[in-house]
C-alpha cells in the first residue's frame, strides 16, 4: 500500500497501514480478491511463462543454465484460467457481523432520575435523535461504527458541529484516515489529521486519488487543507478540549492508539483464499480426464493423431506405448485440502471466540461448550466495556458544546446514567428461562426479582424497539413485590371463590 502523500505521517501509522489495507480487502472482499490480476492469489514459480532466465557470462555468451525469474510478468494458460475461476468465501464479514448482532441485542440504557422530566429535549436527547445531522441516531451510529472498528481495531469519532444549526454531530474516521497525530506527555491525544475526499461539484468532474483534503483538528479549532498545506477553510469549535474520540474493538497492550483487530492476522484468510483457489483447479483436473491410446509396434503417434486428433470432446488424449486407458488423478489430495480448510476456518473463529459450528454438532463435553460461551461472553463484555467509555465521552463532548465552561453544572444536574450490558445471549435460550425461573422462585426481594424480570424480557423479546423495552421495564418497576408463587395462589384463590359462588 503507498502511503498517501500529505506531509509526515506518524510512524505506527506507516507500520500499520499495510496491515490494515489487507483487512479492508479481507471484509470487503475487495481489492486483491477483485482485481484482474488476483494480486491474493499467489502463483507456483511454474505457472509463469517467465518462471527462469538464462544464465548469461561476463563476456555476454548464453550457459546452457537457469535460475530461477524473481519477478516473472507472463502468466501462463493454466494461471489465467486460475485467477478466472478464483473465489473468495468472506467469512470475515460474518465473523463480524455474528459479533456485532450479539453485542447491540439489547441496546444501551440511558436513564435519567425519575421525576426529572424535560418539557423540552435536552441537548444529550437531540443528539441522540440524530447523531450524524442525517438522521441516525446515536444507537445506529455507533453500532455502524463499531464494525469497522471491530475490523481495523479501533475507529475515531470526530465531533463536528453542523454548519446550520451548530449543534454537535459525529463523523466516523478509519485509521486508514488518520496518517498522522500528536500526543502529550501522558499520552492524551491532543490534535489529529484527518484525510478527506474532495467533494465533486458536478457529474462532470472526474474524481481521482489525489482529489484528497486534510483536515486538522486541535484542542481550540480546525483548518481544512489542500494536499500542499494550503489551508482552504479555518474555524473555532466549543468543546474546550480535543473533539475526537477513538471508540476501539480490542486495545493493545503495549501500542498506545492502536487497536488490535478481532479478525486476527489477515494472512489466515488470504491463506484460506488460496486453498480454496487449489481445490477447485484439483477438482476440474480430476473431472477432465486424459485418454491413453497405445501407439503399438507398428504404429506411429502421427497416424494415430491423425484418427483420433489431439483432444476427444473435453479430455486430453497422451500417446504411449502403455494399453489404453483413461486416466484420472487420485482423489487424496482433495481430501487433504479439505480438512485442512476445515481445520483453517475452525482456527479464525476460534481465535475471534466464536463457536464452530462443528463444535455445536459434534460430540464435545457440555463442560467445554459452556467454557466456550463463558469465554465469547466475556469478549462481548469487553466490548460493551468500550463502547460505553465512547459513549460517555461523546456525551461529554456534547454537553461541553452545549453549556460551555457551565457543562459540568449541567451534567451534575441531570444525574445521567449510562450502562452498557455486562451479560449476553450466548447460551440456549431454554437454559437461560430456566435460570430466571429458578431465579424468581428463590423470592430474593423485589429489587432483585425486578432485575431478572428485566433480563428475561431481553431474553425472550431480544428484537424490541428501545421505546418498548423502557415502557416494560417501567411495567415491571409499577409491579408490587409479589413472586410468581405468591400470584398463582392468589389466581387459584380466586378461581376457587368464583366457583364457590357459582356454587351458591
Amino acid at each position: 500500500m503507498a502511503i498517501p502523500a500529505t506531509g509526515t505521517v506518524h510512524p505506527l501509522y506507516a507500520l500499520y497501514a499495510p496491515t490494515w489495507a489487507t483487512l479492508l480487502d479481507v471484509f470487503e472482499g475487495a481489492g486483491g480478491f477483485l482485481a484482474r490480476d488476483k494480486p491474493y492469489l499467489v502463483a507456483h514459480p511454474r505457472e509463469y511463462l517467465d518462471h527462469s532466465v538464462p544464465v548469461t557470462t561476463d563476456s555476454g555468451q548464453t550457459v546452457i543454465s537457469y535460475v530461477a525469474n524473481e519477478t516473472p510478468t507472463r502468466p501462463s494458460a493454466k494461471l489465467t484460467e486460475r485467477r478466472k475461476l478464483a473465489r473468495y468465501e468472506n467469512i470475515a464479514a460474518t465473523l463480524v457481523s455474528q459479533l456485532a448482532g450479539a453485542l447491540f441485542r439489547v441496546s444501551a440504557s440511558r436513564t435519567f432520575p425519575e421525576g426529572q422530566v424535560s418539557r423540552v429535549p435536552r441537548p444529550i436527547e437531540q443528539f441522540w435523535l440524530d447523531a450524524d445531522g442525517l438522521g441516525a441516531s446515536w444507537d445506529d451510529l455507533i453500532r455502524s461504527a463499531w464494525m469497522p472498528a471491530a475490523v481495523f481495531g479501533h475507529v475515531f469519532l470526530y465531533m463536528d458541529q453542523d454548519e446550520d444549526t451548530e449543534t454537535p454531530v459525529a463523523r466516523v474516521y478509519t485509521p486508514l484516515d488518520a496518517p498522522d497525530w500528536l500526543t502529550d506527555g501522558r499520552g492524551r491525544l491532543t490534535s489529529i489529521k484527518f484525510l478527506e475526499a474532495a467533494p465533486r461539484t458536478s457529474f462532470t468532474t472526474r474524481q481521482s486519488t489525489q482529489d484528497l483534503r486534510v483536515r486538522v483538528v486541535t484542542d481550540e479549532g480546525w483548518s481544512l487543507q489542500d494536499r500542499s498545506g494550503r489551508v482552504l477553510e479555518a474555524g473555532v469549535h466549543r468543546f474546550g478540549r480535543l473533539p475526537v474520540v477513538p471508540l476501539y474493538a480490542k486495545r493493545r497492550s503495549l501500542t498506545p492508539l492502536v487497536g488490535q483487530s478481532v479478525l486476527g492476522d489477515p494472512m489466515c484468510f488470504v491463506d484460506l483464499y488460496n486453498l480454496v483457489s487449489e481445490v477447485r483447479e484439483l477438482l476440474r483436473r480430476q473431472t477432465f480426464s486424459v485418454l491413453n491410446v497405445p501407439v503399438g509396434n507398428d504404429g506411429t503417434i502421427e497416424r494415430e493423431q491423425s484418427f483420433i486428433g489431439r483432444q476427444s470432446g473435453t479430455g486430453n488424449i497422451l500417446f504411449t506405448s502403455q494399453p489404453a486407458a483413461y486416466l484420472s488423478p487420485e482423489g487424496t489430495n482433495v481430501q487433504v485440502y479439505h480438512e485442512h480448510i476445515d481445520r483453517l476456518a475452525r482456527t479464525i473463529y476460534r481465535l475471534a471466540v466464536v463457536p464452530w459450528e462443528s463444535d455445536a454438532t459434534g460430540v464435545e463435553a457440555e463442560g467445554s461448550r459452556r467454557i466456550k460461551r463463558e469465554d465469547l461472553n466475556q469478549q462481548l463484555a469487553q466490548f460493551a466495556d468500550e463502547c460505553q467509555q465512547t459513549d460517555q465521552r461523546v456525551t461529554e463532548l456534547v454537553y461541553r458544546a452545549a453549556y460551555g465552561d457551565r457543562w459540568q453544572m449541567w451534567h451534575q444536574k441531570d444525574q445521567l446514567t449510562i450502562r452498557w450490558p455486562d451479560q449476553f445471549e450466548t447460551e440456549d435460550l431454554t437454559a437461560r428461562l430456566a435460570q430466571f425461573t429458578d431465579a424468581l422462585r428463590l423470592d430474593l426481594g423485589p429489587t432483585a426479582t425486578k432485575e431478572a424480570k428485566k433480563r428475561a424480557s431481553r431474553a425472550v423479546l431480544p428484537d424490541l424497539a428501545a421505546e418498548t423495552q423502557t415502557q416494560v421495564d417501567a411495567e415491571i418497576d409499577a409491579e408490587t413485590g409479589v413472586t410468581p408463587d405468591q400470584r398463582r395462589d392468589q389466581e387459584m384463590a380466586e378461581r376457587l371463590a368464583n366457583l364457590a359462588k357459582v356454587a351458591s
